[in-house]
C-alpha cells in the first residue's frame, strides 16, 4: 500500500500529490492531509511520500524505519534533517516539489504544462503563461484529484492558464471600469 502525506493549501504539494498519483496507478494510494504530529506504527510494511513537509528528526527516522520505503520531496533544505540514508531524498532548493516527484516518477516522459508553471513560478517567473496559469489555479478546487486532471491534460492546464489570463486582463483595468464590466 502507498501513503502520500501533503500539505493541503500548498498547489505545488498537491501538484506533487498529483504527479505520484500518475506515477503509481497499478496500486491504491491512499491521500492523507498532512497532520501536526503522525504515529508512525499507521505506516508499517506501506511506502509512505512526504510531500513539501518535514515532521521532527527522530520522528521521520522512527518512519523510516517502519515503512517498507519513506520517499521525501522537499524544497526546503532548513525544514528536512540529513536522512539520505534512511530515505530517497529528493530535495532542491531551486525546484517545484512537484518537479522533483516528476523527475523521479517520470523521469523521461515530457513535463506537464501544469507541472512545468508550477516549477516556473517557483524558480523566477520567466514564462509567459506562468502567472495566469496561478492566477486561473486559484479558481479550481484544492483537491488531489482536481490537480491530476491537469497533470494528464495539457489543454485543461491551458484552460485554466486562459481564464487566469482573463482575470489578470480585468484586474489591470482601471477601477472605474472595472465598476462599469461588472
Amino acid at each position: 500500500m502507498i501513503t502520500c502525506i501533503y500539505r493541503p493549501n500548498c498547489r505545488d504539494s498537491l501538484m506533487a500529490a498529483a504527479v505520484i498519483a500518475m506515477g503509481n496507478q497499478e496500486e491504491p494510494i491512499v491521500f492523507r492531509e498532512a497532520p501536526s504530529e503522525i504515529d508512525v506504527h499507521e505506516f508499517e510494511s506501506q511506502t509512505v511520500y512526504l510531500v513539501g513537509i518535514a515532521y521532527p528528526e527522530m520522528t521521520m527516522r522512527s518512519l523510516a524505519s517502519v515503512a517498507e520505503q519513506l520517499v521525501i520531496f522537499n524544497n526546503n533544505a532548513e525544514k528536512l534533517p540529513d536522512l539520505e540514508l534512511v530515505a530517497d531524498t529528493w530535495q532542491r532548493e531551486e525546484s517545484a516539489i512537484c518537479m522533483l516527484a516528476w523527475r523521479q516518477q517520470n523521469s523521461f516522459a515530457p513535463t506537464p504544462l501544469a507541472v512545468l508553471w508550477l516549477d516556473d513560478l517557483a524558480t523566477g517567473s520567466s514564462l509567459l503563461e506562468t502567472h495566469d496559469f496561478e492566477r486561473g489555479l486559484r479558481l479550481e478546487p484544492k483537491k488531489v484529484t482536481t490537480y491530476l486532471k491537469l497533470v494528464k491534460s495539457n489543454t485543461l492546464a491551458r484552460a485554466v492558464s486562459s481564464a487566469g489570463k482573463s482575470i489578470n486582463r480585468y484586474l489591470a483595468l482601471p477601477a472605474e471600469e472595472r465598476a462599469i464590466q461588472a
